[in-house]
């Protein structure tokens, strides 16, 4: 099969070999281990309920049961196509769940720093084309594989019959010495930069480009002498590029460091173009974020409440909640790659995951689901917003869509409301799921428990 499409990074790339023998699929055109290990995996396994077969309505009815039971039920991972995702928010409405996605994180520094000021993007087409100088804090091969070959040094642009001339800077640890390297064997300029440094750096650099004045080089990071002429060779580029990848940033005050990026995209843009590249939206993050902005009026970290969806990226943050007690049921879904659920102690989990994820503890239900792109049709959101990625199905599976998995458990959550109850389940409703729900709420807020 020519030109599949791959949903495995926010990268997009629909130019794949895909070959099929019987349910078995491989990549055979490029060796990006994502498209690999995405493509390839079992097409078959049996749902699970507290690690012991179960046919796919037994388990869709505990996880229905667990779900209408909990009273801070959480709904993460959120790594499907747009129907999935979508379907996992009408699911969340009904329970008053809280909704996460598993890069939840990256999401919320860069909506921090985007809501807080603005910034200036580009699509990944129009960086292809017309970049000159790409200025990157770590490698963007770690979170897209391909990045180099279809981004920065593809055989041909729009506006040239051969490959660009590209200045490049990587800045950060652990950076190969090969990262970033033409074609044409010339080496990227690599800059040494401890992780956690990145706010101050960033901040330097944003304060050097409105032509204030740094007076320290910033502990662990970069000195000044180099970082003003990084300032200047951006001033001086056609069409420069900064690249981040908020995913990576596992360090304190990482959101201040994005929204210095943005600050310096600001005052780049007086006298130059430069565009940002956030990288990253692997799990169909990008597409998570659109569905819950068109169908809630909010991004992903908000929870249910009444039926009205109330946003606070710390509040509802997944791993916050479960590391402080305040869940009692996860629904985690992941369509997209093989990363297991957070381990949650005394918390029932229901995963919908692809065969072969490999869990730290058997969930109380497992339900094997198939991915788009590969089991069946389905579309998500290339990493730079631009793109809904059609996918098609490659092979016969026995694997269900996350969204025909969702709707089976929504008509068992509300085929378990009591007839007495079931009569009015408009939302706020008195005898509503969201009703019961903050009843609940509001008795743990008289006694002062979490909720």
């Amino acid at each position: 099969m020519e030109n599949a499409a791959c949903p495995f990074c926010g990268l997009g790339c629909d130019d794949l070999r895909v070959e099929r023998n019987g349910t078995a699929l491989a990549v055979t055109s490029t060796d990006c281990p994502l498209a690999r290990a995405g493509f390839g995996g079992d097409a078959a396994a049996a749902a699970a309920i507290d690690g012991r077969p179960a046919v796919l309505d037994a388990a869709v009815d505990r996880a229905a049961s667990i779900l209408a039971g909990a009273r801070a039920p959480v709904v993460h991972g959120l790594a499907a196509d747009i129907d999935g995702q979508r379907a996992a928010i009408a699911l969340a409405r009904r329970i008053g769940a809280a909704v996460d996605h598993q890069g939840g994180d990256a999401l919320a520094r860069n909506l921090s720093a985007l809501g807080d000021g603005g910034w200036i993007t580009a699509s990944l087409a129009e960086i292809r084309n017309r970049a000159d100088l790409i200025v990157s804090f770590g490698d963007p091969a770690d979170a897209m594989p391909r990045f180099w070959q279809r981004v920065m040094w593809p055989d041909a642009t729009l506006i040239a019959d051969e490959p660009p001339a590209r200045d490049v800077v990587l800045i950060g640890d652990g950076i190969g010495p090969r990262a970033g390297a033409s074609p044409q064997a010339r080496a990227a300029a690599i800059v040494p930069m401890a992780r956690d440094a990145m706010p101050a750096v960033a901040a330097a650099l944003s304060a050097l480009a409105r032509g204030g004045k740094v007076f320290a080089d910033p502990a662990g990071g970069i000195p000044v002498a180099m970082l003003a002429r990084i300032v200047e060779r951006l001033g001086a580029a056609r069409y420069g590029v900064i690249a981040w990848n908020a995913a990576a940033m596992d360090f304190p005050q990482a959101d201040l460091a994005v929204a210095a990026l943005a600050e310096l995209l600001h005052a780049l843009n007086r006298t130059t173009r430069t565009v940002g590249l956030p990288l990253g939206g692997a799990g169909n993050a990008l597409g998570a974020q659109a569905t819950s902005l068109w169908s809630t009026g909010q991004a992903p970290r908000l929870r249910f409440v009444d039926g009205e969806p109330r946003r606070d990226a710390q509040l509802w943050s997944a791993a916050r909640m479960i590391a402080a007690g305040e869940c009692d049921a996860l629904l985690w879904i992941d369509a997209l790659s093989r990363r297991p659920p957070p381990i949650a102690p005394g918390i029932p989990v229901i995963a919908l995951a692809r065969p072969g994820t490999d869990f730290a503890s058997p969930p109380a239900v497992f339900i094997p689901v198939g991915a788009p792109g590969v089991d069946h049709q389905g579309h998500v959101l290339r990493g730079d917003a631009i793109v809904a990625l059609r996918l098609d199905k490659l092979r016969d599976s026995n694997l269900p869509a996350v969204v025909e998995v969702m709707e089976r458990i929504l008509s068992a959550v509300m085929a378990g409301l009591d007839p007495a109850i079931h009569a009015d389940q408009s939302p706020g409703g008195a005898g509503s799921v969201d009703a019961r729900l903050k009843a609940g709420h509001d008795g743990d807020k008289k006694q002062g428990t979490p909720c």
